[in-house]
C-alpha cells in the first residue's frame, strides 16, 4: 500500500493496514473477530462551567450514514451490514488514494465546458482531498441507517 499525501491520509491508511495485519490471519482461519462497540453507555459528556454540554472541539459530519434513509429501509442496520458498508467504504477510500498514472490520457472535455460553464466535469486527480468516513453511525448502540433518527410523524 502506498501513502504519501497528507498526515490525516497517511494516518488512515496505517491504520487500514495495521488493521488487515491483525485481521488477516482471522479472516483467513474462517472466523469472524468479536465485534466491540464503540458506545459506552455510561459516557458523560465534558461540561462548561455553567453546566452546559461542552460542544469545543473539532467537529466533522464524516459518515457513510445517509442523512435520510429509504422509505422501505428498517431503522437499524444489522452488525453484518455495518462489517459490509465499512468494508466495502475502506476498500474505496484505499483505492481512491492511491497514486494515479501520470501518463494516462486526458479525461474527455464535458459539455459543461464547450458552453463556458465553470468545472468542466472532468473530474479530480484522485480521491485524496475528499473523506467521505468509513464508518456507519452508532446512535445509542445501534447503526443506523440514517443521521435523522426520528423524523415528526415516524415511528422509530
Amino acid at each position: 500500500m502506498r501513502c504519501h499525501y497528507s498526515m490525516s491520509l497517511l494516518g488512515r491508511c496505517v491504520a487500514i493496514a495495521t488493521a488487515a495485519a491483525i485481521l488477516g490471519p482471522t479472516a483467513a482461519q474462517g472466523q469472524a473477530a468479536p465485534r466491540q462497540s464503540r458506545w459506552d453507555p455510561n459516557y458523560e459528556p465534558p461540561r462548561t462551567e455553567d453546566g452546559h454540554p461542552d460542544l469545543q472541539g473539532n467537529w466533522t459530519n464524516v459518515t457513510i450514514t445517509p442523512f435520510e434513509r429509504a422509505e422501505d429501509q428498517e431503522p437499524v442496520f444489522s452488525w453484518d451490514e455495518v462489517d459490509q458498508l465499512e468494508g466495502r467504504a475502506v476498500a474505496r477510500e484505499v483505492a481512491s488514494a492511491s497514486a494515479s498514472d501520470p501518463n494516462r490520457p486526458l479525461p474527455p472535455i464535458a459539455p459543461s465546458t464547450q458552453r463556458g460553464g465553470a468545472g468542466g466535469g472532468t473530474g479530480g486527480y484522485n480521491g485524496v482531498y475528499i473523506d467521505a468516513g468509513t464508518n456507519v453511525a452508532v446512535v445509542d448502540g445501534e447503526p443506523r441507517t440514517s443521521l435523522v433518527t426520528n423524523p415528526p410523524g415516524s415511528p422509530g
